[in-house]
């Protein structure tokens, strides 16, 4: 019989702490669950951090990439509609530096950004308005950086002066008197470079858009630049005769211009130029339509040209039998007008001869009647 308690309470004591290590070993398991939980969600937020700085980054990246870009898309559009443009660069290096003053713990207030377009030293900012174009043109640095500088801005003024706002606008801003400050600049300059003489052609055709308006005739009478014109006709740089033909052309059709075309030997230079085998035949049409400008325009301007007239008579009626193109119905029209004008002035001199002395006459009679 206590062989038998014996057994039992063995067998109890054996239970009770079978279960007691269970219980210690579930609840020993949990904790290291809890552990772990805590320790990856640990991870998770290390991860969660890391991955918004990294974006931060990324973004600030994408951000100066995505602004350089539309900054060259505003260049680009700006330059056709004079629209301000560099704004929206400025706009995204402030948010990216303001963002990166946050990340590194700087204060805002350490530095400025000036993006003015009235600075004094404009040639340093990209330009943003025609007045901002026409002060390079207007500096008086002539070296080959700044020429660079300034073929952007002729090129920018080029695109919106076939405009007829743009050319009254830039008409009024005083723009043909400083494009002609430049011109006169380049041109005496001894050593030309390859920039500086691209400038000049840019600038010559810009001035030929220019005088496209009328109200800009007076003022290249003002200049005097006309008789440098006449004299750029027969340049051995064809693109240089070509502006100033085109310059000459565009006034021509002015009584006043036309005749300080003509006091400036300008009608020799266009007979010399139609004499050439070297000028193309753009360049001959030009000096004819030229020509036909002025003898349509008034009979003063007829009757200058006619000093010279037996020399440019041969040569038209050259061009008239030889050539087979617009030069020959050109100069064709040209002969016609002349021979006009021959014709009615040698009517009037045969009138003015032939006209009686009516009072003289009268005298006579009185006499006779005594």
């Amino acid at each position: 019989m206590d062989g038998v308690v014996k057994t039992s309470i063995l067998t109890a004591i054996s239970a009770i702490t079978v279960y007691a290590g269970l219980f210690l070993y579930l609840n020993g398991d949990d904790e290291n669950t809890k552990k772990k939980n805590t320790k990856n969600k640990k991870k998770k937020n290390k991860l969660k951090t890391t991955s918004i700085l990294n974006t931060s980054s990324s973004s600030s990246s994408s951000s100066s990439s995505s602004s350089s870009s539309s900054s060259s898309i505003s260049r680009n559009s700006s330059d056709d509609l004079d629209i301000p443009y560099g704004s929206s660069n400025s706009i995204n290096s402030e948010n990216n530096n303001s963002r990166n003053k946050f990340l590194d713990g700087e204060d805002d207030d350490s530095h400025e950004i000036s993006t003015s377009s009235s600075s004094d030293d404009f040639t340093q900012n990209s330009p943003r308005t025609l007045q901002d174009h026409l002060k390079i043109l207007k500096s008086d640095d002539l070296s080959n950086h700044m020429a660079i500088k300034k073929l952007d801005s002729v090129h920018v003024l080029l695109s919106i002066v076939s405009y007829s706002e743009s050319l009254a606008l830039l008409s009024y801003l005083n723009s043909l008197s400083i494009v002609v400050d430049s011109l006169n600049s380049l041109l005496a300059l001894e050593m030309i470079s390859a920039n500086q003489n691209s400038l000049i052609r840019q600038l010559g055709l810009l001035l030929g858009n220019l005088l496209q308006y009328p109200e800009n005739h007076k003022k290249i009478m003002e200049t005097r630049f006309i008789p440098t014109l006449v004299n750029l006709i027969n340049d051995d740089d064809a693109e240089r005769s070509d502006f100033s033909l085109f310059c000459l052309f565009n006034i021509s059709s002015n009584e006043e211009c036309g005749t300080e075309i003509i006091l400036s030997q300008g009608i020799k230079e266009i007979i010399s130029l139609l004499e050439s085998k070297k000028a193309n035949i753009s360049l001959k049409k030009q000096c004819l339509h030229i020509l036909l400008n002025m003898y349509l325009e008034s009979k003063n301007l007829r009757e200058m040209i006619s000093s010279e007239n037996e020399q440019l008579i041969n040569v038209l009626k050259i061009i008239k039998q030889t050539q087979k193109n617009d030069l020959s119905e050109l100069a064709s029209k040209i002969l016609q007008i002349d021979t006009d004008h021959q014709n009615l002035i040698n009517t009037n001199d045969f009138n003015d001869k032939n006209i009686k002395p009516l009072y003289i006459e009268d005298e006579e009679d009185e006499d006779d009647d005594e």
